[in-house]
């Protein structure tokens, strides 16, 4: 079994709507808990909310 250093990218976002202190805005229609959607000015709200601009530099 795989521990979650190796699960595929597609779960990060279902790990990051698990974050109690700010998660991922992922909506679910009729009540399902998979294939969730995530409405666009929530996103960038919590893209602006949980990221830095600019790239760190290099040494």
């Amino acid at each position: 079994m795989r521990d979650a250093a190796h699960q595929p990218r597609r779960n990060v976002p279902y790990r990051l709507a698990k974050d109690p202190d700010d998660p991922f805005p992922i909506r679910y229609i009729g009540g399902k808990t998979r294939d969730g959607i995530v409405l666009h000015d929530e996103l960038v709200a919590w893209v602006e909310r949980n990221s830095i601009v600019g790239s760190p530099r290099r040494d």
